[in-house]
């Protein structure tokens, strides 16, 4: 028997490595939205309203 690599076995795992990565990567890399990460915003626990809130507070709407 020689030690040579089968292409066949080769070809078919890397594809399904990929394919794993691909589909799990999203789930874990999920960012918070703008209103999440405005909720945990240690600026407007102490006080200083963000661009929006400033805007508003003058009678402005973002649109």
């Amino acid at each position: 028997m020689s030690l040579s690599v089968i292409p066949g076995s080769q070809a078919t795992l890397a594809p399904r490595n990929d394919g794993g990565d691909v589909q799990k990567n999203p789930q874990k890399k999920k960012k918070p939205g703008p209103k999440a990460r405005l909720k945990f915003s240690p600026a407007r626990e102490a006080g200083i309203p963000s661009r929006g809130e400033h805007l508003r507070a003058a009678g402005r709407d973002l649109g």
